[in-house]
Parts: C-alpha cells; structure tokens; sequence
C-alpha cells in the first residue's frame, strides 16, 4: 500500500524569455501567479497530499497578475492536476501551441506498519518545465 503524505510541483522556465505561471484549483479558486525569469527561473509549490482539480498554465510577461493570468487561461496550454484520488495522482497536458514537459517521481520517505501491513509513505513530486512561450501568440 501506498500513502501520499505530501506533493510538491516545481515549474522551471526553459524559455528564452520572462514567463508568468499561475496556479488554481478546484474549478474556479483562487489564482495565484508566479514571475519566472528566463534560463530556468524555478519555483516550487506544495500542494498537500490532495489537490483535487489543480490548474497551472503560463503566459508571456512577468507581471505575475492573477487578472492577466485568468485572461490568459483560455488560450494557454494547461497543465491540470488531481492529486491524491485514491491514493494516485493523474494528469492532464493540454499542449496546443507552447511546448512544454512534466516530469513525475515518487520519494519514499519510509515504511510504516498499519494494521499488520507495510504502507510505504511517500511524497509525490512533479516537475513542470516551460519549454518556448512565443510573445506573438498572445498579442
């Protein structure tokens, strides 16, 4: 058995230019946005063990407005999230036009024995790079 204690995303900016990248969850939350400087400009989220219909998309810029990223939304490509359902994670990449690559792996934090069983305990953890965000799309 698997238990998910916790889940960290980080998004890195590959792109040759200034980025912003914002997050939501839960069909219509709250929209955070984070500034990514260009050549690998990184920054880290923690989620929880569930994040249930988390969105992270990314636009040129770096205003990091959250108005400007619902703006963006429509017309960006989509990196959608469903952490911890059962004890899984799923994905889904909407890659339309800006190129861009996640990147899963599970650290095994320690075994446990629950009820009998050895649970293994573990942090889930994704990496979303952006790969080319083209200004001239978005104008």
């Amino acid at each position: 058995m698997w238990i998910c204690t916790a889940t960290q995303i980080t998004i890195a900016n590959e792109c040759a230019h200034n980025i912003s990248v914002c997050q939501t969850c839960c069909g219509g939350g709250t929209v955070t946005c984070y500034a990514l400087e260009h050549g690998n400009g990184r920054h880290s989220i923690d989620v929880g063990a569930s994040w249930p219909g988390g969105v992270i998309w990314g636009y040129p810029g770096n205003k990091a407005d959250p108005v400007d990223g619902n703006e963006a939304k429509p017309q960006a490509d989509l990196a959608e999230f469903t952490i911890g359902s059962g004890n899984l994670d799923f994905y889904d990449i909407s890659n339309v036009v800006c190129p861009f690559e996640l990147l899963p792996s599970k650290t095994l934090q320690f075994f446990q024995k629950i009820h009998n069983k050895h649970v293994h305990i573990y942090q889930s953890n994704w990496v979303l790079i952006f790969l080319l965000i083209l200004p001239q799309i978005w104008t």
